[in-house]
């Protein structure tokens, strides 16, 4: 016989309520869990900016490698948060996040859309991408070298910061809704009432030397481009490597020491004023790449340091009068022919070009004011530890205030110089005199050394993708370097001396 169990409803209910109100509570109690593990998880986030088929993309001053905008999550923010204000912060763009687009890593892709039109320069660069306005963003030439609008297709895994990434990158643009672009011929800003002027005066220059006939332009485009070579920074790297294989260990500091004072004074100036380049209100200015802000202008500063050191060691090999003019003659045309060259080329203003030229010129005035007058007191500290201690310290706290990269190298630089400098001294002294011939061997083998040196610091640094390690390789890397060309050429002219 069946038996039929009859069981009161309000019973069956309330069992119901039970076994649901725990559930539920036991759902809330594990959605806490997995949202803390998240955010615990998670340290950054990524801003995914889109315009057809192309992607903004930045170039990292660090790395030398393409990136999307991203960041740390600071504390407080959410990720969405985060992502907004690094894209704000790197490439000047107000986004709105719209959808995460997933985790990698330990980062949160976001699709974002920019609230306006972005910018972009009719003017593309030697890569060959449309350059994104983004000079007047918080990280630009400290974190950020230069913001583009490129087709992910069309860059090499090695050329993108996180190569793993790059077959996602059209992933990811195509679930990110597209932002407007806006083509500009003149950025939509009012500069000083001098730059109007001086950018009127530019585009006449440049206008009046496209009159000229075809041979013409291509001879006088050609001496610009010659002389501007002298101010680039592997032509001054150069120069300073083979005064450390030619010059005693005094002569050399002292040399040392304007450069220094000359890359410090300019990065200062730089990243204090952050001046803009007239080509970054007029695109069409722009003949020659150039990064960073304008004034003063480094290629003009150390053009006006390199050629006055030399003015002053040949006017005295050369006694001459007639050899002596000739030397001063091409000192100032190779030195004014740089200050045109900046301002045809549309990379400085010409009031840039001149301040920079008098800050050179002063610089000049009084390494030459010390030698010819022999302020020996000043030469003896220039041979002294604790004054470029004290010098590296400067820099060192000037560095971790404006966290700029040049200025943390220059720091690395003279570590490498108070480490080795009673070395160096000490060997210099026990090392006699050298032919000419023996002086140019030593200056071969400190050359060698430091492209050696160089070498080793951009294959270690290309292998890592975090921006603090890449920091910490070079900051290694230059305080060697910086080692190498005092104790290492003191080392190698005693060598060849014997």
């Amino acid at each position: 016989m069946a038996i039929s169990v009859k069981t009161n409803p309000i019973i069956l209910y309330l069992g119901y309520l039970i076994l649901s109100l725990l559930s539920f509570s036991t759902l809330a109690e594990q959605r806490p869990a997995s949202a803390n593990a998240l955010a615990d998880d998670i340290v950054g986030a990524v801003c995914v900016i889109r315009n057809g088929d192309n992607l903004v993309l930045l170039s990292e001053v660090i790395t030398k490698k393409f990136s999307l905008p991203g960041g740390y999550i600071d504390k407080g923010d959410t990720p969405e948060q985060a992502a907004a204000r690094e894209a704000l912060e790197e490439t000047g763009i107000v986004v709105e996040v719209k959808h995460l687009i997933q985790y990698r890593g330990r980062a949160a892709i976001y699709a974002c859309q920019a609230t306006s039109p972005i910018p972009v320069s009719s003017f593309k660069d030697s890569r060959g991408y449309p350059i994104v306005a983004s000079w007047f963003s918080k990280h630009f030439a400290t974190e950020v070298e230069r913001t583009y609008l490129i087709d992910p297709t069309a860059i090499d895994e090695q050329e993108y910061r996180y190569a793993e990434d790059m077959p996602l990158l059209p992933q990811w643009l195509s679930v990110t809704p597209e932002s407007d672009v806006i083509i500009y011929e003149r950025f939509d800003t009012e500069p000083n009432i001098l730059h109007q002027y001086e950018l009127g005066l530019i585009e006449q220059f440049q206008f009046y030397t496209s009159t000229w006939s075809t041979p013409a332009q291509w001879l006088f485009t050609g001496v610009m481009r010659s002389i501007s070579i002298i101010g680039e920074p592997w032509f001054v790297f150069l120069m300073a490597v083979l005064f450390a294989g030619y010059f005693r260990t005094p002569l050399f500091l002292e040399v040392a020491f304007l450069i220094v004072v000359s890359l410090y004074c300019a990065s200062l100036l730089k990243h204090g004023l952050t001046l803009p380049r007239p080509f970054f209100i007029v695109p069409e200015l722009q003949k020659i790449n150039a990064y960073g802000f304008g004034f003063p202008s480094g290629h003009i500063l150390l053009t006006t340091l390199i050629c006055g050191i030399l003015s002053h060691f040949l006017r005295r090999r050369f006694s001459s009068a007639g050899q002596q003019r000739l030397i001063a003659v091409v000192t100032v045309l190779l030195i004014l022919g740089q200050c045109v060259a900046r301002v045809w080329f549309g990379a400085h203003f010409i009031s840039d070009a001149v301040l920079s030229l008098m800050l050179g010129i002063v610089i000049v005035a009084i390494f030459i004011a010390w030698r010819n007058y022999e302020f020996t007191v000043f030469q003896h500290q220039l041979t002294n530890r604790w004054f470029w201690l004290g010098l590296s310290v400067i820099v060192g706290v000037t560095a971790g205030i404006s966290l700029v990269p040049g200025q943390a190298y220059l720091f690395a630089v003279l570590l490498g110089v108070v480490l080795t400098i009673d070395y160096a001294e000490q060997v210099d002294q026990n090392t006699p005199d050298m032919p000419f011939v023996r002086q140019l061997i030593a200056c071969v083998c400190v050359l060698a050394g430091a492209f050696a040196i160089n070498g080793v610091i951009a294959v270690l640094s290309s292998m890592q993708t975090v921006s603090l390690i890449v920091l910490g390789i070079k900051g290694v890397g230059y305080l060697v370097l910086g080692a190498w060309l005092l104790a290492g050429s003191s080392w190698v002219r005693a060598l060849v001396s014997r």
